[in-house]
């Protein structure tokens, strides 16, 4: 499975010392071959569209400098808006600045508490908690690309997925050990165990999390309550 790239796009000294502080958390992420990361300076290096094309994600260390570089006109790239609008852009906030008040407002910022970086007690905690966050992208961009490629396993995966039916039938038997939503045993840690046992199913193609992740996401919703729900 090929790697998840990612370009890392910053706009001063300051800024590249803390990707490559952020890079030392997502080395082994790159050492496992998840991702394959980058950095750029916006004040400096070329930042074209063709270049940027070729990536999965683009992450944008954010600070006022970098709001500065990013939209003005005049800067080394030029407006580099365009990013916004045809890649998966994802900000992590390095320090305070007026990020709020531009289009990165509308994304999916970093950290997962959208505290800046410099405002973290711990700095190596912050790093860890984007780290961790950029894991769990990765492993979704993967997964969705193992969708596209691998259409036929999905509908045999469909095949097997045990039905709501299923589930309240065996139900009764182990009614001490599931949850009585079949939404909630669906996104529950028994799952797995219930649907290897139940349906002799070993993933011959891929990990039990890949294909546990995959059977999860391609389960169909049940928007109206179970009538053991309702009772």
């Amino acid at each position: 499975m090929e790697p998840v790239s990612i370009a890392f796009l910053y706009a001063s000294d300051h800024s590249k010392t803390e990707f490559e502080l952020l890079a030392q958390f997502l080395t082994p992420l790159q050492n496992r071959g998840l991702i394959l990361m980058e950095g750029f300076d916006i004040t400096n290096d070329a930042v074209t569209r063709q270049e940027m094309g070729e990536v999965a994600i683009v992450a944008c260390i954010i600070n006022p400098a970098f709001l500065f570089f990013f939209f003005e006109e005049e800067s080394h790239n030029g407006n580099l808006e365009f990013l916004l609008r045809e890649k998966r852009v994802v900000p992590i906030i390095q320090s305070p600045s007026l990020f709020k008040t531009t289009p990165f407002v509308d994304l999916a910022s970093l950290p997962s508490n959208k505290k800046a970086i410099s405002l973290w007690p711990s700095k190596d905690e912050a790093y860890m908690d984007i780290a961790l966050s950029i894991k769990k992208l990765a492993e979704s961009i993967q997964f969705q690309q193992t969708q596209e490629q691998d259409p036929e396993l999905d509908q045999n995966l469909q095949l097997i997925m045990p039905t709501e039916d299923d589930f309240y039938s065996e139900l009764d038997e182990w009614e001490d050990q599931f949850p009585t939503s079949y939404e909630r045993f669906k996104n529950s840690p028994i799952f797995w165990n219930f649907f290897v046992g139940s349906y002799g199913y070993r993933a011959s193609v891929m990990s039990q999390a890949e294909l546990e992740e995959r059977l999860l996401q391609s389960c169909l919703l049940y928007t109206s309550p179970s009538p053991r729900d309702r009772g």
